[in-house]
């Protein structure tokens, strides 16, 4: 919609500076007055000499018809006399975007008043700050106003005392002093026969007939007071896209406040040296090939950088491949952070980095992904409780970052980046656990903490090396807080460890290793998860939980521990489940979300605490999940992964580093 015009006042204050005279010796001091003009230009309002010292402030002109906004000036007297207070009105014809000049000192139309002997002497202008008397100008250093460069403005140069723009001046066209024939014009530095470049000849100027309000669709066709030249006709409404810009009511013009550099977002807003106006705010003039994104406040790649991945603010949790953000493979998630896999094998992670178990080199806590360093052909990662492993490549090279003793190498010291810890498959990925499992031909091999014997039988003594531990053929393992779990390749399910709560499903108190016989075969290749102290596995698209019960985690609908497996209370199929702390979740076969358990922090996505299975709203379908600690993601089927729960520690990667009990989105 076209904007009206107003009659607006535009004021602004007049930039003031002092230097020597150096053409009178007698002359103490010197006020350089320049205007900020309409538009782009900046004008010079005049150069006046003092005899004696002159203090100045700013005050804003009023009265009458000035129409500059400058400087008032008190001039210093003898110390028997008070000081007078030297004022005039500013009597100024309309201002134009090109000004003409009375003399040599200062930009007009008209003449400017002397003030008469009783404003002078008046007591009310002694004790008011007026405009300054610009008068008497011609004389000051024997008649010269001695123009600086850095007077004149940003389109003209200092020439024989005063400024030209010697780009369309005639009497300097191209360099001061170079006056055109008679009949000739300057355009563009030149003087020509004609003008060009869609400009049309007035007299011995050129000027755009489509936006000059003096030769507005012809010479000397001015437009009335209150109208603007829009595309070569005198309108009191701007084209589309632009805002009406006053001078006073007077000089208007329209300008686009969104890209104008002159107009950057306001009218009379220029935008500095090496910055451009862009979507109405002076941004960096960026190099070629790179994008000015206003919440970095720097010039990116908008092809290659992740953080803005094809438009400004939009993130990516690996890399940014030709504006389009590589695709998650999977995703794992620890106690207190989140890891994904990318399609190139790159991993990336966010949370808690306290350990340096997010992989990046340093101990930094991340809210937003970054990557780990070193990784590029990852098939698999493991978030545990403080570390995680990821399985590289086609021979399952198993390396591990974290916290000292539980990365597989040794060290009692904390690691950053990746080590190598093992070779072998099925590696081992829970939520609270501090050891890892892989399978070696005919064994497991583990290493980590040993709680209640969950590595082996004997005192708590860690295993910080991988070690063979069991004999026999296992494809998942599951680790708890004091337990873990193992399924055979044929099915079968095998616990060891703490069983205070019953999370051996043995139906007994024994903590020596017993295979859950009421439950021989049938258990998911991928189906095996363990939270805290209890332990969940999927036989046949039915989830069947054991062990605690405090929060309802075996979503059975009670609050009682059960000492064998017990089916979940719900009738949906499932494909795939997941464990944290105190809460677990599902993936049915719609790809709806359900969780149950501890919702205290959000991990469930709404309810305080649910002991049967409840959908997760607000989310497209889904193709995996995963629950943490105390907090929840899920990879969605569009490429996103959204997380939910706990996140002070940034594990549900939205970079806000706040807890969320509704699904928000990794950036």
């Amino acid at each position: 919609m076209a904007a009206p015009l107003s009659a607006a006042t535009h004021r602004r204050p007049a930039h003031t500076r002092e230097r020597a005279c150096p053409a009178h010796p007698a002359a103490h001091t010197v006020i350089d007055a320049v205007l900020d003009g309409p538009a782009h230009r900046e004008r010079r309002l005049a150069s006046f000499w003092w005899s004696r010292p002159v203090r100045t402030r700013l005050s804003t002109c009023t009265s009458g018809r000035a129409h500059f906004s400058v400087t008032s000036g008190f001039v210093s007297a003898p110390p028997h006399r008070t000081p007078s207070v030297i004022s005039a009105s500013l009597h100024a014809a309309p201002v134009r975007r090109r000004l003409g000049r009375v003399g040599r000192t200062f930009w007009s139309r008209e003449p400017i008043a002397r003030p008469s002997r009783s404003q002078m002497g008046s007591t009310a202008v002694r004790r008011t700050a007026l405009a300054i008397a610009i008068w008497g100008l011609s004389s000051a250093c024997g008649g010269r106003s001695d123009v600086a460069a850095d007077t004149c403005a940003p389109d003209e140069v200092a020439c024989h005392g005063g400024c030209a723009a010697i780009e369309d001046d005639p009497a300097n066209c191209g360099a001061c002093g170079n006056r055109c024939s008679q009949g000739a014009v300057c355009y563009a530095g030149s003087c020509a026969t004609s003008c060009g470049g869609g400009t049309l000849r007035c007299g011995q100027s050129c000027v755009d007939p489509k936006v000059d309000r003096d030769n507005c669709g012809a010479c000397a066709a001015k437009c009335p007071s209150g109208q603007a030249c829009v595309d070569g006709a005198c309108s009191s409404t701007c084209a589309p896209g632009q805002s009406p810009c006053a001078f006073d009511g007077v000089a208007v013009f329209c300008a686009n406040t969104n890209s104008d550099n002159a107009n950057c977002g306001a009218c009379g807003l220029v935008c500095p040296s090496g910055m451009a106006c862009s979507n109405g705010s002076c941004q960096p003039t960026c190099l070629g090939g790179e994008t000015f994104c206003p919440k970095a406040n720097a010039c990116v790649d908008l092809q290659s950088d992740r953080s803005n991945c094809g438009a400004c603010d939009t993130g990516c949790i690996g890399d940014c491949i030709q504006g389009n953000c590589d695709t998650v493979a999977m995703i794992s998630t620890g106690n207190r952070h989140t890891c994904a896999v990318m399609s190139d094998g790159k991993i990336a992670c966010w949370g808690d980095n306290s350990h340096g178990e997010l992989g990046d080199g340093t101990k930094t806590s991340a809210s937003t992904p970054v990557l780990v360093l070193g990784l590029a052909n990852a098939m698999f990662v493991a978030a545990n409780s403080y570390f995680t492993c990821a399985s590289l490549g086609a021979y399952e090279q198993i390396d591990c970052w974290g916290a000292g003793g539980l990365v597989g190498n040794g060290l009692i010291v904390d690691q950053t980046m990746p080590t190598f810890a093992a070779d072998g498959t099925h590696l081992s990925s829970s939520a609270m656990a501090t050891a890892s499992c892989i399978s070696v031909s005919g064994y497991d091999e583990c290493w980590g903490s040993n709680n209640d014997g969950d590595l082996y039988s004997g005192p708590g003594i860690g295993v910080w090396t991988p070690a063979a531990l069991d004999s026999g053929s296992f494809s998942a393992f599951a680790f708890g807080t004091t337990h873990r779990c193992s399924r055979s390749s044929f099915g079968d399910l095998s616990c060891r460890g703490g069983n205070q709560y019953g999370q051996l499903g043995n139906g007994t108190a024994s903590t020596s290793p017993n295979q859950t016989s009421s439950l021989q075969g049938g258990l998911a290749s991928d189906g095996l998860v363990a939270g805290a102290y209890f332990t969940c596995g999927l036989y046949a698209h039915v989830v069947r939980c054991w062990g605690r019960n405090d929060a309802g985690q075996l979503g059975n609908g009670s609050f009682t521990d059960e000492w064998t497996p017990t089916p979940v209370g719900s009738a949906e199929s499932f494909v795939q489940i997941s464990a944290g702390e105190r809460h677990a979740c599902g993936l049915t076969l719609a790809g709806d979300i359900l969780c149950w358990g501890d919702g205290s922090e959000g991990q469930l996505g709404g309810p305080l605490s649910e002991t049967l299975p409840t959908v997760v709203t607000g989310l497209p379908k889904a193709v995996s999940v995963a629950a943490g600690g105390r907090h929840t993601c899920t990879l969605l089927s569009d490429g996103r992964v959204a997380c939910w729960g706990r996140g002070l520690e940034g594990q549900l990667g939205d970079g806000l580093g706040a807890t969320s009990a509704t699904p928000v989105f990794v950036e």
